[in-house]
């Protein structure tokens, strides 16, 4: 019964924030992303999410254009 009442709730909007996170591979969007995390939330663990997303997607980078 708690699964089916657990669904009908809306999830909170950092819930949302962080799917589209994990799915974005576009440094620009994640710049924007980050803003969105400062100025809408507010919440530094958002952006220290970001942060770290970027920092993948660079080293991931750089990796790719060493070999």
């Amino acid at each position: 019964m708690f699964g089916v009442r657990f669904f009908k709730l809306k999830p909170p909007p950092e819930v949302d924030f962080l799917l589209r996170l994990v799915g974005t591979t576009d440094l620009l969007l994640l710049a924007d992303m980050f803003a969105e995390a400062r100025d809408q939330f507010g919440d530094l663990r958002l952006m220290d999410a970001v942060n770290a997303r970027m920092q993948e997607l660079i080293a991931r980078t750089a990796k790719g254009s060493r070999a």
